[in-house]
């Protein structure tokens, strides 16, 4: 699966069930491929389960079955938040001795 949101915002992920047979496996990519960094990957049963915050905006789920077992499976939701200086590091303060240049800072 492929999630996309516009370009002025990163993604949060949280699975609100998570029950899948222990052999299957699901993994989040931050970015629009699997050869992305691997934000996490979950088998078994969990709850609540975050992701940290996407360095960009898209992420990729890749949805491994192994075997014959079954489980209920996942419901996955995700939030588009806004490129702020929540999510990034804008709000440095200038610097006691010597100076900043620009305000082009980035998630990462």
């Amino acid at each position: 699966y492929s999630i996309s949101v516009p370009r002025e915002f990163v993604l949060f992920g949280q699975f609100v069930l998570f029950q899948t047979s222990l052999n299957d496996v699901v993994e989040i990519y931050d970015g629009p491929t699997q050869q992305n960094t691997l934000l996490s990957s979950l088998s078994g049963s969990h709850s609540g389960e975050s992701l940290p915050l996407s360095s960009g905006n898209q992420i990729t789920i890749k949805f491994t079955i192994v075997g014959p077992e079954t489980a209920k499976g996942f419901h996955f939701v995700y939030q588009a938040v806004p490129r702020t200086s929540s999510t990034q590091c804008s709000s440095v303060p200038e610097p006691r001795f010597g100076k900043r240049l620009g305000n082009d800072f980035a998630v990462g």
